[in-house]
């Protein structure tokens, strides 16, 4: 599955992902929501990480939460920071996007202050 996906042959790849996730392995579903997102599928590449996270597998909340911070969704991708760190996922991305996080919030809640003078 692996060599699919590394010859950048997504469509034949999401196949084998998709049997293996629906199979119940954690990591197949995470590497499914990954060809789901790079695929621009991000509504179902969304499912297929929640599925991962809730079988384990510890980055797909990490990834879950990437997803949601492109999608502007600061605070939903926060939590889903939070959630992989508190299952002991820990990384140097993991802490930079909680920090782009809070600065971006931050920023967000200056412009409402600016706005409501």
């Amino acid at each position: 599955m692996i060599f699919l996906r590394g010859r950048r042959d997504l469509e034949q790849a999401q196949q084998w992902f998709r049997m293996a996730a629906k199979a119940g392995d954690p990591d197949a579903a995470a590497g499914l929501g990954g060809i789901l997102e790079e695929l621009g599928d991000l509504d179902t590449a969304e499912v297929w990480y929640r599925e991962a996270f809730e079988k384990g597998k510890v980055d797909a909340a990490n990834s879950l939460g990437i997803l949601l911070q492109k999608r502007g969704d600061l605070d939903k991708a926060e939590t889903w920071f939070r959630a992989a760190a508190d299952a002991g996922y820990s990384s140097p991305e993991n802490f930079r996007n909680r920090i782009r996080n809070r600065l971006a919030g931050s920023k967000r809640r200056a412009i409402r202050r600016l706005k409501a003078r």
